[in-house]
């Protein structure tokens, strides 16, 4: 997999580690030399339902660590004003969430988009 994902990214497409709460739990495949992902998607489970001091800290550290290798940061589920202003503060770089919108049908969202 390893190789697929570096012919990949040699050609410039980007590469996502989805469910980082899952991947967090071997951190192993994270301590390789070289984390073949451009972008790392925390999941909801990750996050909680509310932002404790110790939610807090470990996002704070997780967050430190993935900027200083490079990796671009996006939460997903945030469902409250409160979250997602804590994620913008300590430097996610996208946010995903129920706060944004709901899923809809498709007439609804080209009427979003005003298509």
């Amino acid at each position: 997999m390893a190789s697929g994902i570096c012919g990949i990214s040699s050609r410039k497409f980007s590469s996502v580690l989805k469910c980082f709460s899952s991947s967090f739990r071997r951190t192993g495949k994270l301590c390789k030399k070289d984390l073949l992902f451009n972008e790392v998607k925390i999941d909801r489970k990750f996050l909680g339902d509310s932002l404790t001091e110790n939610t807090q800290i470990v996002l704070q550290e997780v967050f430190h660590m993935l900027k200083r290798m490079g990796k671009s940061i996006v939460c997903e589920g945030v469902e409250t004003k409160e979250i997602a202003e804590f994620l913008k503060a300590e430097g996610c770089d996208e946010i995903q969430g129920f706060l944004y919108y709901r899923p809809m049908c498709q007439k609804d969202f080209e009427t979003l988009l005003h298509i």
